[in-house]
C-alpha cells in the first residue's frame, strides 16, 4: 500500500465513513496498529456498556439532588474530592461517575467503528491517528512511497532526533566545564546542538572543539563568540589544518572589506570566515571575488547578509534580483530595515524557491513564528527555505519541540522554539529526494563549482548551514543573557 491510498483509508476510518479497504489493505494497516478490528462478541459488549449510560446518568443526577437537599454545606462538586468512608451516597456517586467515564469511552469506540463485512467493526488507533497527522503533514512534500517505507523513515527521522539531543546533552555539560560554568547551563546548548550534528563520537567532536578553540583564542573575541567560531571550526570533517588554513585565509581577506558595513567588523569577518572555512583552500579567491561584486550590486551592504548572498547558487545579476525580491517581500510582511530582515531576505534569494514563492511561503511560516522569536521574521525565513511545503517546515519545527522536550533539554519553556529550530534546521530524511531533485543540490551539503566559476555562476552549495551557525546561536544567546531565569548565567560571557 502507497502513502496516498493509506492517507485515504485512515481519512475514511477517522470520519467513520465510507471505508473500502480490502482484506488486504485491512490486514497491512492492522499490522502496523493503525487500526484495530473487533469481533461480533467484542462489538456486542460495547454496544451493551454504551447503552447504560443514560440509566447511570439518571443515577448520578438523583444522588447528586438528593445531596443537595441536606441540610449544611454544600458538597464539593467534584465527587472524587468527596470523604466516601462514612456516606454510602457519596460512595455509589463516586463509582457511578467512574462507571459513566468507562461508559463514555465505549460510547466513542462503537461511534467510531466502521463495518468490515464481519459483524464486527473497525476502528482508528491512536496511532493510527498520529500516523494520519504525519502523512497530511508529510505528503504534499515527498513522492508517493509505500506506506513501510514511510513509517520506517518516520521512525528514523525521530530517533535521529532523540539522537542529537542525547549528544547535544554530553556536549553541554563538556562546554560547561571547559569554561567552568555552571553544568547545563543554557548558553552552551544552542553551540551544543550544532557540534552534536557533527557525528556520533563525541569524544571526537569534543577535541575537533579543543584543537579549534586553540586556534581561536588568540583573537580575542569576546567568550560566546569565541565558543560559536570554534564550534563552527570543529563541524568541518576535514583536517584540522585545513579548515585553519581556510579560515586564516578569509579572515585575512575579509577583515578590510567589512569596515563600513558591519557594526563589529572583527567579530563578523571571524564569524563569516569560521562559516565558509569548509570550502577548499583553491576556491578563496573565487569566493572574495564574489564578495566583491555583490557588495558593489547590492544597495545598502551589510555583512552578513552579503556572505550567505556569497554562498548562493546562482550567478551575481540573478542573486541580486532574488535578493530585492526578498526584501520587498519582507517590507509588505511589514518588516522595516535592519540587520534582521536584511538577514531573512537573503535567506530567502539563497533558497532554491523562485522568488513568486515567496510571498506564500514566508507568510504561512511568519504567521505562525512572528510572536515566538525575536527577531521577529528571521526564524519565518529559516524555515521557509526548506524544500518542502512550508506547512511541512512547520510540523518538522513542531516535532523539534517535541524532542526538547520530552528529553528535558532547557531550563524554562521559553527556550524550547529557540532549541528546537536549531535543532531540526536542516534537517528532513523523508524529504531529500525532493531537495536533490528540485534544484540539483541539497541543503547542507558541501561546496561544488558549476558552469562559469564561483563568481560567474554562483555555488552549489546549500544554504542552510550559514544562517544556522551566524544568526540562530546569536539569536539565542541573546534570549539566555536576558532572560530574567537566566541573568546569574550573564558573567559567564562577560
Amino acid at each position: 500500500m502507497d502513502t496516498d491510498r493509506a492517507f485515504d483509508l485512515l481519512t475514511r476510518l477517522a470520519a467513520a465513513s465510507g471505508y473500502d479497504g480490502t482484506s488486504a489493505e485491512t490486514q497491512e494497516l492492522s499490522a502496523a496498529g493503525l487500526v484495530a478490528a473487533l469481533d461480533v462478541a467484542a462489538r456486542a459488549r460495547l454496544a451493551d456498556q454504551a447503552n447504560q449510560a443514560s440509566a447511570i446518568a439518571a443515577r448520578v443526577r438523583a444522588l447528586r439532588a438528593a445531596l443537595d437537599q441536606r441540610a449544611g454545606p454544600k458538597p464539593d462538586p467534584d465527587p472524587l474530592a468527596m470523604p466516601v468512608d462514612r456516606d454510602p451516597v457519596r460512595a455509589e456517586l463516586v463509582s457511578l461517575t467512574q462507571q459513566l467515564e468507562l461508559v463514555a469511552g465505549a460510547q466513542s469506540v462503537v461511534a467510531g467503528l466502521v463495518e468490515d463485512g464481519s459483524g464486527g467493526g473497525l476502528r482508528i488507533t491512536l496511532n493510527g491517528r498520529q500516523t494520519l497527522g504525519e502523512l497530511d503533514a508529510w505528503r504534499s512534500g515527498i513522492p508517493v512511497q509505500p506506506l513501510d517505507t514511510f513509517l520506517a523513515s518516520l521512525r528514523q527521522f525521530r530517533e535521529t532526533m532523540d539522537a542529537l539531543v542525547v549528544r547535544a546533552q554530553r556536549l553541554t555539560a563538556f562546554l560547561a566545564g571547559a569554561f567552568q560554568a555552571p553544568l547545563g547551563s543554557s548558553l552552551f546548548r544552542g553551540p551544543a546542538l550544532l557540534l552534536a550534528k557533527r557525528g556520533p563520537s563525541t569524544d571526537e567532536t569534543a577535541g575537533r572543539f579543543e584543537q579549534a578553540l586553540a586556534h581561536v583564542a588568540p583573537l580575542q573575541l569576546l567568550q560566546d563568540d569565541t565558543i560559536l567560531v570554534a564550534s563552527l571550526l570543529a563541524l568541518s570533517s576535514a583536517p584540522p589544518a585545513d579548515v585553519e588554513s581556510v579560515f586564516d585565509q578569509f579572515h585575512a581577506g575579509l577583515g578590510g572589506r567589512f569596515v563600513g558595513i558591519s557594526d563589529n567588523p572583527t567579530r563578523d569577518a571571524c564569524l563569516v570566515s569560521a562559516t565558509l572555512s569548509d570550502l577548499p583552500a583553491g576556491r578563496v579567491a573565487d569566493v572574495l571575488l564574489r564578495f566583491d561584486q555583490l557588495k558593489q550590486q547590492v544597495p545598502d551592504p551589510h555583512a552578513l547578509p552579503l556572505a550567505a548572498l556569497t554562498r548562493a547558487p546562482y550567478a551575481v545579476p540573478d542573486t541580486v534580483a532574488r535578493y530585492a525580491a526578498a526584501q520587498g517581500v519582507l517590507q509588505r510582511a511589514g518588516y522595516g530595515a535592519g540587520d534582521a530582515t536584511n538577514a531573512a531576505a537573503a535567506l530567502l534569494a539563497s533558497s532554491m524557491h523562485p522568488p513568486a514563492a515567496y510571498p506564500d511561503r514566508f507568510s504561512y511560516l511568519d504567521g505562525r513564528l512572528r510572536e515566538v522569536f525575536e527577531p521577529a521574521g528571521l526564524a519565518a525565513a529559516l524555515l521557509a527555505t526548506a524544500p518542502y511545503p512550508p506547512s511541512t517546515a512547520y510540523h518538522v519545527y513542531d516535532l523539534g519541540i517535541g524532542t526538547i522536550t520530552r528529553n528535558s533539554f532547557f531550563d524554562v519553556t521559553a527556550e524550547i522554539d529557540y532549541l528546537a529550530l536549531l535543532l531540526v534546521y536542516g534537517m528532513g530524511p523523508l524529504a531529500a529526494p525532493v531537495a536533490q531533485a528540485a534544484a540539483g543540490f541539497t541543503p547542507g551539503t558541501t561546496v561544488s563549482a558549476v558552469a562559469g566559476g564561483a563568481a560567474g555562476g554562483g555555488m552549489a552549495v546549500g544554504i542552510w548551514p550559514m544562517y544556522h551557525r551566524v544568526y540562530m546561536v546569536p539569536m539565542y544567546t541573546r534570549f539566555v543573557t536576558t532572560h530574567p531565569v537566566h541573568f546569574h548565567a550573564v558573567p559567564v560571557f562577560g
